[in-house]
């Protein structure tokens, strides 16, 4: 430790400066208060760093899951096309329930 007054180095354990005098017997708590409180500063800018990136992880796993969906109604929807087209599925009813389908959301 050093002495806050003259800057001479100290032991922890002394309660005077030998060279200025200066009082040390409150300077190891208040160094200690000092770095807790930096501490918790850090630790309260990282929970909100961590919040942040979860907040935006949470938000591309909506678009991620939004899109998956879609591409799955999509491709229904070509397959039903398809077999209308290909012969296997008869074209009214097919016109029929791609329009039930679209009209549902």
């Amino acid at each position: 430790m050093h002495c806050p007054g003259c800057g001479t180095e100290a032991p922890v354990t002394q309660k005077f400066c030998r060279f200025c005098g200066f009082s040390l017997e409150k300077v190891p708590q208040l160094v200690a208060e000092q770095l807790l409180e930096s501490e918790e500063t850090l630790t309260s800018k990282a929970a909100e760093k961590l919040q942040k990136r979860q907040q935006e992880i949470e938000r591309w796993l909506s678009i991620t899951g939004i899109g998956f969906i879609m591409l799955v109604a999509l491709s229904f929807l070509i397959g039903l096309i398809y077999l209308m087209f290909a012969g296997n599925l008869p074209i009214v009813p097919g016109i029929v329930l791609l329009i039930l389908i679209l009209a549902v959301p």
